[in-house]
């Protein structure tokens, strides 16, 4: 069993440099932050196609993205370097230079940065140096935009996923998951909490023994509410409570199902809400579950009926189910009654929970929740061919409302966007020109 669970959630990986990290009592490890800036490493790749191959069997293979699990993408065929041992890549990626921008002028250029973010301290990127087919050493870096001063905070040795769509900022500090150890193997892993200081560096700490590697993970008021969907035979789903002030976890909530219907976590400073998968008299339904300050379950909302009005039309019976089972990136509640979902595959929407109805989806739906219960969507209006602008919205009394527009260039397209904090947003652009009227241009991240 842990071996197919295994074998369903292969992420196409990764690369970054190795560097020493101390280790200290109790399980917790803390990198140190270098001082000054550290240059490029050569021979950087896309993570997102990562090339390493049996040196036996050349032959092209497919493989999953690790931001969208049910998704495949063709594998390069690799040599083996008989003098060295070393897999070798078919084809190396050029860098990718990305540009940095606020109050209309360039900053800073980066290289092959990968999982961005803006916070309070700046952009928190990474960088990867693949070491195997499933496993890297991640670099986390700050990058001031005032400044254009880059920062290298540590290096988290053999990586193999990180949580960068569930970062939480708290305590001047940003919190983050990750999974270390090769996806492929049929070893436990412990999930660890990454906890990134901007002045200080890297710490580790782990949460629980046996981590899945699309944990969940949402601020509580000023503490942190985890989510791990086990991966041993005991099939335990279990939810975690962490308090900086005392580096205590304490587990809140605990499924014991063979189903394993731990999808997502959220907490709106008051309540925590679960998002379940649950088998109900053979068929599979959607459950939002609502707990007290106390973890006591004091409600329970069934959304089947909304969910499967905004799965994909066309869909048959299994691929309705694949849908609901996919592990779930984005899942908020506002406080007027809102709900988005995001998973890996093709589904998203926003659900309008008083009215029953969805507000609004789309196959290229994102959001990302700002401190003041605002959500910022990318509708990915472009499309190769047409010449309709993608957009940004934000939700205002209910209403998605254009914040942001790039019909002056629509060959460059919303991929992301974040929201710090403190309410600073950043908008991630890439250029696309099915016609080739123009040479390709580098991606942009713009602070507003």
């Amino acid at each position: 069993m842990k071996r197919i669970i295994l074998l369903m959630l292969l992420a196409a990986v990764f690369l970054t440099a190795c560097k020493n990290e101390g280790k200290t009592d109790q399980g917790v490890r803390v990198s140190p932050a270098p001082k000054g800036t550290e240059a490029e490493k050569p021979g950087a790749k896309d993570p997102d196609k990562p090339r390493t191959q049996d040196p036996e069997k050349p032959e092209t293979q497919t493989e999953k993205d690790p931001e969208n699990p049910g998704d495949q993408t063709e594998k390069i065929p690799t040599e083996n370097d008989t003098m060295t041992g070393v897999i070798l890549p078919g084809i190396i990626d050029d860098p990718v230079v990305s540009e940095i921008w606020k109050g209309g002028k360039k900053v800073a250029e980066v290289t092959d940065m990968r999982a961005v973010s803006i916070t309070n301290a700046g952009i928190l990127y990474a960088k990867y140096l693949e070491k195997g087919e499933f496993i890297r050493d991640s670099e986390y870096h700050i990058l001031n935009p005032d400044t254009g001063e880059d920062k290298l905070l540590g290096v988290v040795v053999d990586e193999s996923y990180e949580t960068n769509y569930n970062r939480v900022e708290l305590g001047g500090k940003i919190y983050t998951l990750i999974r270390k150890g090769e996806l492929t193997d049929e070893e436990s892993y412990p999930l660890i909490l990454l906890e990134i200081d901007p002045e200080k560096g890297l710490t580790e700490r782990e949460v629980c023994p046996d981590g899945f590697p699309y944990a969940m993970l949402s601020r509580a008021g000023d503490k942190l509410l985890i989510g791990n969907h086990d991966l041993n035979e005991a099939a335990t789903d279990s939810v975690w409570l962490y308090d900086p002030k005392d580096e205590s976890f304490r587990q809140v909530i605990c499924y014991q199902e063979e189903s394993r219907p731990l999808l997502q976590v959220y907490h709106d400073g008051k309540n925590a809400y679960v998002l379940c998968l649950r088998e109900v008299n053979g068929s599979s339904r959607i459950i939002v579950e609502q707990y007290d300050e106390s973890y006591r379950k004091i409600a329970e909302n069934d959304i089947t009926a909304l969910y499967l009005e905004g799965v994909e039309e066309g869909l048959n019976d299994e691929d309705v189910l694949n849908e609901m089972i996919q592990p779930v990136a984005r899942f908020f509640l506002t406080e007027d009654g809102h709900l988005y979902y995001e998973n890996f595959s093709c589904t998203s929407f926003l659900l309008d929970l008083n009215n029953k109805c969805i507000n609004k989806n789309g196959e290229c739906f994102r959001a990302a929740k700002g401190s003041d219960s605002l959500y910022y969507d990318l509708m990915k209006g472009f499309r190769e061919g047409t010449k309709v602008p993608n957009r940004a919205y934000r939700l205002v009394g209910g209403e998605l409302k254009v914040t942001e527009s790039n019909e002056e260039n629509p060959l460059y397209y919303y991929t992301d966007i974040s929201v710090s904090k403190n309410g600073t947003v950043m908008s991630v652009f890439e250029y696309d020109d099915p016609e080739n009227i123009q040479p390709a241009l580098p991606p942009r991240l713009v602070i507003q």
